[in-house]
């Protein structure tokens, strides 16, 4: 519970530096999480559900947070594969191209 707490207090963190975003950064941060999660999810990996608390903390208030409960959802239920098209969705909402290595 600590561990995620302190997931979600980073996360207001990053909320709170409006000059991070125009830098570009958090962007290649986004896809390198959307990746690892999308493969973590096609492995069937409980890691998925710490990498998708993370990935939540840092999207707090950013106005996905249909996508982010649909997948939340499909995880809890351990129905990774049905995770795949919300986190597709979402991944196009936020501009990036799974499909690039990182």
């Amino acid at each position: 519970m600590a561990k995620a707490l302190g997931i979600i207090l980073a996360g207001f963190s990053n909320a709170l530096q409006p000059s991070a975003a125009a830098g570009g950064g958090p962007a290649a941060d986004f896809g390198r999480l959307l990746r690892e999660l999308d493969s973590y999810l096609r492995a069937d990996d409980a890691r998925a559900e710490d990498l998708l608390t993370e990935l939540s903390a840092l999207l707090a208030g950013s106005g996905h947070a249909a996508l982010l409960a649909r997948i939340q959802r499909a995880v809890d239920e351990i129905e990774y594969h049905g995770a795949l098209k919300p986190l597709a969705e979402l991944a196009q909402a936020l501009g990036i191209d799974m499909e690039m290595n990182a």
